[in-house]
């Protein structure tokens, strides 16, 4: 049975799946069979795993920002959020985890996240775009690898 709500009617039902569907992705439980297996066989760079790992940082961003940004995030808030979830669960394995999904550089972050906008999975501003990535921080000295400790009091440069 197909049911056809108004706009205001609707609104409940959309943002309760779009809340769904984010907490799955937060939780990295979104079904195998799912949209980045699809979104890795399109952009051959980069694993699943990149994109599912990515789409935890991001949400991670989202629950850190500041209120009065709404369902917004910067690439920088994002590629912050990236290396400290990185860091957290993936430890000095990081590094060369990351690499082993295809993910070399904050550049490459930006590449999975716009290639997940043009996925439909988020949405961005005009003023959005995969260069506000380029160059925010040297990847080799983000992560540590049992050689580089000091990672973990990283700071982005401005």
């Amino acid at each position: 049975m197909t049911r056809t709500l108004c706009e205001l009617c609707a609104e409940p039902v959309v943002q309760a799946l779009q809340e769904k569907v984010m907490n799955s992705i937060a939780a990295g439980t979104a079904p195998m069979g799912s949209a980045y297996e699809r979104l890795a066989s399109t952009d051959q760079r980069f694993t699943a795993d990149a994109f599912r790992f990515i789409g935890r940082a991001v949400c991670a961003a989202l629950s850190a920002a500041d209120s009065s940004a709404g369902d917004h995030v910067s690439g920088r808030d994002v590629a912050e959020a990236f290396r400290l979830l990185a860091l957290r669960e993936l430890g000095t394995s990081a590094l060369s985890t990351l690499e082993s999904w295809g993910i070399r550089s904050p550049d490459d972050v930006g590449a999975v996240v716009f290639r997940m906008i043009e996925g439909g999975m988020f949405g961005a501003r005009p003023e959005d775009k995969p260069e506000d990535f380029q160059s925010l921080y040297d990847f080799a000295a983000a992560f540590p690898t049992g050689r580089n400790e000091s990672a973990l009091a990283f700071e982005i440069d401005p």
